[in-house]
């Protein structure tokens, strides 16, 4: 057991086996099981919240109006109109 403990790579399981060894083959293969599906949540997780912040720049694109351009020395520039459609919330 401890020759194979030696062979994997630093990190949260090992420093797991160190701090309380397995007395058996299974018992080492549950608890390998264990920190993967950790790892795999984790990286979910992480994946999930990339997603999310990348969709929700996309939608602050969407909901901006673009501006013309305007005093950059072109002869065909738009005339400048109103930045929002509605600037104070209508009172009914």
């Amino acid at each position: 057991m401890h020759h194979m403990v030696t062979t994997l790579q630093p990190g949260p399981f090992v420093d797991s086996l160190c701090k309380k060894p397995t007395t058996n083959l299974d018992e080492l293969r549950q608890r390998a099981a264990k920190y993967t599906q950790l790892e795999e949540l984790r990286e979910h997780k992480s994946r999930v919240r990339v997603e999310d912040s990348s969709d929700k720049g996309k939608e602050k694109e969407k909901e901006r109006p673009s501006r013309p351009a305007i005093g950059r020395g072109d002869k065909h520039t738009k005339i400048r109109g109103p930045w929002f459609m509605r600037y104070t919330p209508s009172e009914c």
